[in-house]
């Protein structure tokens, strides 16, 4: 897979500035954790680069899980669609989790999440998404 020099690392990133409810928070070049963007209150964060014939969208994304639930879709859209089916990579941040591409189109993806058991509690995970693609 292609990635600009922006995507190789999401879990060292640099937040300029974030804005949620009203609340601006800086984080410079520092370990991103799952407790983190939890305090942030951060349900996506992602960016879009093309560059060098490659065209990327790369972010996090928060999964939340309800109390006996296993399974979760996540949806990314994509506009404009990109020039060619896109290669997609998805790993979750500081948790035990599976990933699955079940649907890649040009202008978007789903990601099907599982839980290596079934949640006891209400909580969230977290999902480091390159999705990424040739422009020409």
């Amino acid at each position: 897979m292609i990635y600009p020099n922006e995507c190789q690392n999401l879990l060292t990133l640099v937040f300029c500035a974030v804005s949620y409810w009203s609340a601006v928070i800086q984080i410079d070049e520092m370990e991103v954790t799952h407790d983190d963007l939890v305090q942030a209150g951060i349900t996506q964060q992602y960016n879009r680069y093309c560059r060098d014939g490659t065209d990327c969208v790369c972010g996090i994304f928060r999964c939340e899980f309800e109390p006996l639930q296993r399974r979760f879709a996540l949806h990314v859209p994509i506009h404009p669609p990109m020039k060619n089916l896109p290669e997609v990579e998805a790993i979750g941040i500081d948790c035990d989790l599976r990933t699955r591409v079940t649907d890649c189109q040009k202008f978007g993806v789903r990601i099907e999440v599982v839980l290596s058991e079934v949640a006891t509690t209400q909580h969230f995970n977290f999902l480091d998404v390159v999705i990424s693609s040739t422009t020409e």
